[in-house]
């Protein structure tokens, strides 16, 4: 079992306090997850550890929209290696 198959699944911990509060937030568990992939995945682009395409394969959205995203949390959107940049741009 190599290093990418043990780490293919994170398991996040909720207190029961805090399902209380996203129930009455009308936040599923399912929603939960999907905003916490989100935040993790602008994150991890924000500080470097992850490219453009990376990050939004991790949030489960195509880079369009994870691109979209990006911008409207006005975080800048310049980690491009060669063959992500000419992919985006030869798409725009």
């Amino acid at each position: 079992m190599g290093l990418v198959d043990v780490l293919d699944t994170l398991v996040l911990e909720v207190p029961d306090d805090v399902i209380v509060a996203l129930r009455l937030g009308k936040i599923t568990l399912e929603g939960l997850r999907e905003k916490a992939k989100l935040s993790l995945a602008l994150e991890l682009f924000n500080d470097g550890t992850l490219s453009l395409e990376q990050a939004a394969k991790l949030a489960g959205m195509p880079m369009e929209d994870f691109m979209d995203e990006l911008r409207r949390r006005r975080i800048p959107i310049t980690d491009y290696g060669g063959d992500e940049l000419e992919e985006v741009v030869g798409n725009a």
